[in-house]
């Protein structure tokens, strides 16, 4: 084309399958309305990108998104595909958004059940804590390394609570004088 866009039709010669946009300076794989730099439309039932790296221990990596380092900056966000509805984002200063739900057909699941594979910690200033769970326990601690021996609460398969190391308020936070206050009760 005298414009310098670039098409690659199929082999019958009637779809665009790859088509560069050379005002725009970018391209088109399955779609000849290019919206961004790289802009990707597939089939049902297929996924639009695979990125796959070598299996070689500590040398590979799947993919790498940067972005700004702001809370309005996306490294990824990801929409429906009418784009009506923002189902998850990382923001650019390491936030992230999930506008999901998780009920008994969709699940999300964190690791494949023993709590040191994968918890999930919080980190503040303050104080440390850490959740995890294996087949028997839900357990929450100060620390990754506690979940085995200093946890702060534990609750069984069975439903009973633990307060192994400390005490129980109720109806106020701060700290309670003996190992069980109630206040206002």
């Amino acid at each position: 084309a005298s414009n310098g866009d670039i098409s690659f039709y199929n082999t019958a010669g009637t779809s665009q399958n790859l088509f560069w946009d050379s005002s725009a300076s970018s391209l088109g794989i399955g779609v000849t309305n290019v919206g961004t730099k790289l802009d990707i439309a597939t089939e049902a039932n297929k996924a639009g990108l695979r990125v796959t790296a070598p299996n070689t221990t500590n040398q590979s990596f799947g993919a790498t998104i940067a972005a700004g380092t702001s809370a309005s900056d996306y490294a990824l966000n990801v929409n429906n595909a009418a784009g009506s509805s923002t189902l998850f984002k990382v923001k650019g200063d390491g936030s992230s958004v999930f506008s999901g739900s998780v009920s008994a057909t969709t699940n999300m699941v964190i690791g494949n059940g023993t709590h040191n594979e994968l918890p999930l910690s919080f980190n503040s200033s303050s104080q440390d804590f850490s959740i995890g769970a294996n087949g028997n326990f839900f357990m929450i601690a100060g620390h990754l390394s506690d979940l085995d021996s200093n946890q702060f609460l534990t609750v069984s398969s069975a439903g009973n609570v633990n307060i192994p190391n400390g005490s129980l308020m109720v109806g106020s936070t701060t700290a309670p004088a003996r190992g069980i206050h109630l206040k206002g009760i």
